[in-house]
């Protein structure tokens, strides 16, 4: 019987590289710096090339769905959340999600969950993203055990992509941990989760949520030097385009060490370039 941590180290074989290009990440993810308990140079990463989507498809579980409306008051930010999860339901899964951009996707709606406890993954998505975009990770995730939550990072999200609310990094990075304490919080769910296996994947944008959750640390006027070098690069031009002035962020906040300790795997998932896809 495997442990929840040695299921939640299995992510390893199931993140995907993407192709495309989505704004506001690559720079900022160039641009962070580690913390002694952090190396950036290795990441428990691993890529399965498009084509072998197979390979992340199968599992023991059905999976089901829920969602959540989560309500940080202080903060007034209110994060439309799937959870994804295992389940050994025999109904018929249903149409979830989906837009004129992203496909849905099918699950059970609010079937029962296994009495049992199971990892915890929070994906983060990149500029313009969404709770579903990643889906196909989340459930290959769930169907193998775990219980994946993703939410829609207000500001930053697809239909609600503001380029000064996407520049203030550390709202995204906040809200992760606040859907850790959510999640904790939630009666139905807080029972079936291993507080000792979490985990956090972020692509693009999410890709420095993730990072920064772990302890890395964005360094302001490398970023601001970066997008000066290279205006063009999709992920600068966003802001630039969008009239961002980030000297006038309050530095404090944008290079705070915003470490959750209690993730104990993360998984950067960065776009890959033409050539590869």
């Amino acid at each position: 019987m495997k442990t929840s941590l040695q299921l939640l180290l299995g992510l390893t074989i199931l993140v995907l590289a993407g192709c495309g290009t989505v704004p506001g990440g690559g720079q900022m993810n160039r641009a962070v710096s580690g913390h002694a308990g952090l190396d950036l140079r290795s990441g428990t990463e691993g890529i399965v090339r498009p084509g072998s989507v197979e390979a992340s498809t199968t599992g023991s579980y059905a999976v089901g769905i829920k969602e959540r409306l989560y309500h940080d008051e202080a903060r007034q930010r209110a994060l439309a959340t799937y959870i994804y999860y295992p389940t050994l339901s025999n109904e018929p899964p249903g149409l979830v999600g989906g837009s004129p951009v992203f496909k849905g996707f099918e699950a059970i709606p609010d079937a029962a969950m296994p009495a049992k406890t199971f990892p915890l993954v929070i994906i983060s998505h990149g500029s313009g993203g969404n709770n579903f975009n990643q889906a196909y990770l989340a459930l290959a995730l769930a169907r193998r055990g775990m219980i994946t939550v993703a939410a829609n990072h207000p500001g930053s999200t697809t239909g609600d992509s503001i380029p000064d609310i996407g520049a203030q990094a550390w709202l995204q990075v906040e809200d992760i941990s606040f859907l850790f304490d959510s999640v904790l919080g939630d009666d139905e769910l807080s029972p079936k989760i291993d507080p000792n296996a979490v985990g956090v994947i972020g692509h693009s944008k999410g890709g420095y949520s993730a990072l920064a959750v772990v302890g890395a640390r964005l360094d302001l006027d490398k970023f601001v030097r970066l997008c000066a070098q290279t205006p063009g690069d999709p992920n600068c031009a966003f802001y630039l385009r969008g009239g961002v002035d980030f000297e006038r962020f309050d530095r404090s906040k944008v290079e705070a060490n915003y470490r959750d300790d209690r993730f104990k795997i993360w998984l950067l998932r960065q776009r890959a370039s033409p050539t590869s896809c």
